[in-house]
């Protein structure tokens, strides 16, 4: 009796014309799997760099140019020191504030960057626009947090080193 392996080795090089269709199967299998690794270690959290700042009332009225020089700067930084194996050099940023004694959480989300964007005027506009508005609101102390997703940071850590 033929085992079941011998019986889809005879299948695919009978009907789907050889070998070439079973090495895409399994190339197909492959990116499955590495895709399936990459998001297992997004969810571990690999890859994922946070920090945080306080401004007291004092430090409100700096304007937010100066905060949006360090969060610029925090995040060239963040991502400069990122891996990018194999070309992959995308990222996810998030950005939230909440003012002292509120409970809302407003966020800005800035999905699939590159470090380049990080030197464009649009992405700076961006953060310029969300954090102008709310930081000149404020009337007390604000808090800002910040993430950095690297997607480079998780392939490293999910596919197999090389030799």
């Amino acid at each position: 009796m033929p085992t079941q392996a011998s019986f889809y080795y005879n299948y695919v090089n009978q009907k789907a014309g050889g070998i070439t269709v079973l090495y895409k199967l399994l190339r197909q299998f492959k990116a499955r799997q590495t895709a399936r690794r990459v998001l297992l270690e997004r969810r571990r959290g690999t890859g994922l760099h946070t920090t945080e700042w306080h401004l007291v009332p004092e430090d409100s009225p700096v304007e937010g140019q100066r905060l949006l020089d360090v969060v610029v700067t925090w995040c060239r930084q963040t991502v400069g020191s990122s891996r990018r194996p194999w070309g992959i050099d995308r990222f996810d940023l998030a950005l939230a504030y909440r003012h002292s004694g509120e409970q809302a959480v407003r966020s800005l989300r800035l999905p699939k960057l590159s470090p380049k964007d990080l030197y464009a005027d649009t992405i700076a506009n961006q953060l310029a626009r969300f954090l102008h508005s709310h930081v000149s609101e404020s009337r007390g102390g604000i808090h800002i947090a910040a993430a950095i997703f690297s997607w480079g940071d998780a392939a490293h850590a999910a596919l197999p080193a090389s030799s």
